[in-house]
């Protein structure tokens, strides 16, 4: 019985820390942009943050958004996609704003590596263009990285020609432990969307971690009781 415990305890701790991994895996380099509604003329969403101009992550112009053309299948079945650049050049208007500190990220910041839209403008939460932001993992620099170092977000709608359309106010912020990082515009509402509670303390993470473990081991205990019942009822019967 004692080796049934022992082996059920480390079985819990084993499967809490897999569930722990499982719901944790949520890419924070490669975050959604959805929205429901824009100005007319909008081609894509940019992201703006309080990048200062001698911060290290900052430079003159990084790169363009890009649309997906087409995509098919290989001869592997791998999806394969070609891409068209989103003319925006450095002194298009989205490229040189600069209001109250917010620039461009997608225009400024070396850690993004692409913005990706859409080709057929449907996909996402919502049923407009969606959009990927791709950020570069070589760099360990996050979305929760940018918005602990920045602050809050908002978004620019632009169009074709690299003309701002509107410009949101600054983004809320809510924690999942079930879906994926996204940056989300619901009736004029943005929304970052980080993993997690909030509460970033170790006391707080070792407590959660723990309450699984045994929650998962009462689980495990209550099942090898019913079994030991079971082949007790057996004997008996035997």
């Amino acid at each position: 019985m004692r080796r049934i415990v022992s082996l059920t305890a480390a079985a819990a701790v084993m499967l809490s820390m897999v569930i722990a991994a499982v719901a944790a895996d949520f890419d924070p380099y490669s975050i959604m942009i959805g929205y429901d509604a824009m100005p007319e003329g909008t081609v894509y969403v940019d992201i703006l943050a309080r990048l200062p101009k001698d911060d290290e992550l900052y430079t003159d112009f990084n790169v363009r958004p890009r649309r997906i053309k087409k995509g098919y299948l290989d001869d592997d079945g791998n999806a394969v996609y070609e891409y068209t650049d989103i003319l925006t050049d450095p002194d298009d208007e989205i490229a040189v704003y600069c209001e109250d500190g917010y620039v461009s990220l997608t225009c400024h910041c070396r850690a993004v590596r692409l913005l990706t839209l859409n080709s057929d403008g449907i996909g996402g939460y919502y049923k407009s263009q969606m959009q990927e932001l791709t950020l570069s993992r070589e760099m360990g620099v996050s979305i929760a990285d940018i918005y602990d170092r920045y602050g809050g977000l908002k978004a620019a709608f632009v169009d074709g020609s690299g003309k701002i359309l509107r410009v949101s106010d600054v983004c809320d912020t809510e924690y999942t432990t079930s879906e994926p990082y996204a940056i989300i515009i619901n009736g004029g509402r943005l929304t970052l969307r980080l993993y997690g509670t909030g509460d970033k303390s170790t006391i707080s993470a070792l407590a959660k971690a723990a309450l699984t473990a045994v929650g998962v081991m009462m689980i495990f205990a209550l099942i090898v009781l019913m079994i030991n019942i079971a082949n007790k009822r057996k004997k008996k019967k035997e």
